[in-house]
């Protein structure tokens, strides 16, 4: 077994640098075919996703107070690259492939970790998450700044973000491993355009969709994007050669001859005709002369029987 005995350049493992695949490798190189393109100018509604503020912490007991988006749709919980470094968490290799709407590939995963979630205001309840480590979870959870002054539904709410409408970082996304345990069942609805206030173990949480705001030009532009995998199943798919077997005149009129005169005896024997490259009436009345050498070669036989069992017999 080969056995490196150097380490790689770009992240000191024990491999050859050209076998390194970076963040950059495993994003999707693209061949872009623009489709369609269109400006159209209308109202624009922005949806606000639930976001809390927690405290995350490492076996050891230290702790940092980071941005958490609740995300039921993901499998799996994460957690930044930046995270990992601040609170100095053991981390694990694991190969897992992320994939985003219609199979989309995520950028490559450094490995994963194990910490500690609570509320920020209070020591429990604790919940103990295996993350998936990330160099950048999302952006902007919200690009333009939501005003709530005038919401009556959310007055007096402890919220678990109170800065829900900054676009601050996203540091850890907890996914449907750990989701139902959060939310506590209460819910507080204002008006159509209003957001809806949830009640978690972190404070209230405010998501949905937010009231239009002005008319403005939106760009449009619909792209096909062929991912490297596929380009390259497709170049083998071109590049095999087809088989096709090509049959003879005499193949086939050999088979024609097999699937019209075949049959079988009640025995279990089969039957079927010699194939003939010619007529074989052409061959003449050659049953007589086939029969007269039979005769001969019985004769010349059973004389030589005769002579044999004549000596042996003395």
């Amino acid at each position: 077994m080969y056995e490196p005995t150097k380490k790689c350049s770009k992240c000191s493992a024990r491999h050859h640098t050209l076998l390194h695949f970076g963040d950059h490798d495993q994003i999707v190189i693209s061949a872009h075919i623009t489709v369609a393109a269109s400006s159209t100018r209308g109202p624009h509604a922005s949806v606000l996703l639930a976001t809390a503020s927690v405290v995350i912490q490492n076996e050891e007991g230290n702790h940092v107070t980071v941005r958490a988006l609740l995300d039921s749709a993901s499998q799996s919980s994460f957690i930044t690259k930046r995270c990992v470094h601040l609170l100095q968490l053991v981390r694990k290799k694991c190969d897992v492939m992320v994939q985003a709407l219609s199979g989309t590939r995520a950028p490559v995963v450094k490995g994963s970790a194990n910490i500690i979630i609570r509320p920020v205001d209070q020591e429990k309840p604790q919940f103990n998450v295996d993350v998936l480590i990330l160099s950048r979870i999302t952006g902007p959870v919200l690009p333009e700044r939501v005003w709530s002054d005038n919401w009556t539904h959310t007055h007096r709410l402890q919220l678990a973000d109170p800065e829900y409408s900054e676009t601050l970082p996203i540091d850890v996304l907890l996914g449907a491993d750990v989701f139902p345990y959060l939310f506590l069942g209460d819910k507080r609805k204002g008006i159509a355009g209003q957001l809806i206030a949830m009640f978690t173990v972190f404070g209230w949480v405010l998501m949905g969709k937010t009231s239009s705001s002005p008319d403005r030009n939106i760009v449009t532009m619909c792209s096909i994007t062929y991912s490297v995998d596929r380009m390259l199943q497709r170049f083998l798919e071109n590049e095999n050669v087809p088989t096709v077997e090509k049959s003879s005149q005499a193949d086939l009129e050999c088979e024609r001859i097999y699937q019209s005169t075949t049959t079988r005896q009640s025995h279990g024997r089969y039957i079927v005709h010699l194939p003939f490259l010619q007529d074989p009436s052409l061959l003449g009345k050659s049953e007589d002369v086939a029969l007269r050498r039979l005769e001969q070669l019985e004769i010349s036989s059973n004389s030589f029987l005769s002579s044999v069992t004549s000596i042996t017999t003395q």
